[in-house]
């Protein structure tokens, strides 16, 4: 699919987005120990009917690992074998392509932990997240299990419906504290399986906050509940804060890593090899798209102003790609790349350069189609930079250091430098 993606958007942009950039000219004018979470439910009811939704069917795979002894969540053993494994099929890419004859230069995107600050694969930043709260959660089990709800769970409609429903719960407990079915809350409920216990993280939240599992008599036989006593449930202050902390809070934010690269410019610095992770749709979705596109433009395209145009590609910019790979070619001959969002503002581009600058405060300019690039607010899908550009450094202050790009940027990136 890469392939096929690739070269749809290079041919109807790259090529005449990087044919403008040039090739030289002059310019005038940035441990804890692991948690193992070990959970006692047991005793099924009756068995209910299949049910279809994606929520019922992840609430019955979570009560069916609880059922065996598991927790809702993998535990930390399962998340560090997946991990490994991720980790292992990197390293063997990586493996496969050094032994290539061809030496290509790979665009990574990696995501700096909101936890641990370690830079991880895309591909591995959701389970490592996951492995790292449950190891927090040995610490601080409230604060852990609400980053769970908020930061694993991916379908903000399903986050939503799983918060507001135990928030229910809490107020129930909150206005009523010592009528008891308020306190009880029975695991194998169809609605506490679909709108809760298939969000990771829920179970814990219940367990952080007081409730305990237990099995009680239900109709002809026993069944797991989870129970809050009520000594605990009179303490309605505490609940109620419990509940603010759980509606109030956000997800973490792992941060998009520069990945920042120093390279001799050679005749490759227009050849952009994107991987699949770049783009946001399929190319069967995008051809799908691009045709009712153009059928609608054709329709209207005698009342739409250049300004209506521009939006919209701004819009499809956003649509198509998820980042924005950037090269910025010094006068002293050398190239740094650095990864962006389409939605960065240009301002975050002149800060990765000065971040790379021995002397920030050297004044330049930066020229992208041969045109000066003054609009630091504008994104860069603004500038129709995505999914890829090249940009041409100029010094404004007129001061020469020949080809000794050395003496113009920091020792960390210099000692990295390789050919294109």
């Amino acid at each position: 699919m890469a392939d096929k993606v690739k070269e749809f958007f290079q041919k109807k942009k790259l090529d005449y987005k990087f044919s403008k950039a040039g090739t030289g000219h002059t310019l005038h004018e940035e441990k804890s120990k692991p948690l193992d979470m070990k959970d006692e439910y047991n005793k099924p009811p009756p068995k209910r009917q299949a049910q279809s939704s994606a929520s019922a069917t992840a609430g019955a795979a979570a009560v069916s690992r609880l059922e065996k002894g598991g927790p809702v969540v993998k535990s930390s053993r399962e998340l560090y074998k997946d991990y490994a494994a991720m980790s292992q099929e990197s390293k063997a890419s990586a493996t496969s392509s050094s032994h290539s004859p061809i030496v290509t230069t790979e665009i990574i995107i990696n995501f700096c932990c909101a936890i641990c600050k370690k830079k991880i694969p895309e591909n591995q930043i959701h389970c490592h997240i996951q492995l790292c709260l449950q190891e927090e959660y040995i610490k601080e089990p409230l604060s852990s299990s609400v980053h769970m709800i908020h930061t694993l769970c991916r379908n903000e409609e399903q986050k939503k419906l799983c918060i507001d429903t135990i928030s229910r719960y809490l107020d129930n407990i909150i206005n009523n504290p010592t009528e008891v079915k308020f306190r009880k809350i029975r695991v194998h409920n169809k609605n506490f399986q679909e709108k809760v216990l298939c969000v990771i993280g829920s179970d814990l939240f219940l367990k952080a906050i007081g409730f305990q599992l237990k099995v009680l008599p239900f109709e002809d036989g026993e069944t797991s509940f989870f129970v809050l006593s009520e000594d605990v449930a009179t303490k309605t202050e505490e609940l109620t804060a419990f509940k603010q902390l759980l509606v109030s809070a956000s997800p973490l934010k792992s941060e998009l890593d520069r990945n920042s690269q120093l390279f001799i410019a050679t005749s490759k610095l227009n050849q952009f090899d994107l991987p699949d992770s770049f783009y946001n749709m399929s190319i069967e979705e995008i051809k799908k798209e691009q045709k009712l596109k153009s059928a609608a433009l054709e329709k209207e395209s005698m009342l739409r102003t250049k300004a209506m145009r521009e939006r919209d590609e701004i819009k499809s910019a956003m649509r198509y790609y998820k980042f924005v790979v950037i090269r910025i070619r010094f006068p002293e001959g050398v190239i740094l790349q650095g990864i962006f969002w389409p939605f960065d503002k240009f301002s975050e581009v002149r800060q990765f350069v000065l971040h790379h600058l021995i002397d920030p405060t050297r004044l330049y300019s930066l020229t992208f189609l041969q045109k000066i690039v003054s609009d630091d607010a504008a994104s860069l899908a603004q500038l129709g930079m995505a999914p890829a550009a090249v940009l041409n450094l100029s010094w404004t202050d007129k001061i020469s250091c020949g080809d000794k790009y050395d003496l113009i940027l920091k020792p960390d990136i210099v000692q990295t430098i390789k050919e294109l």
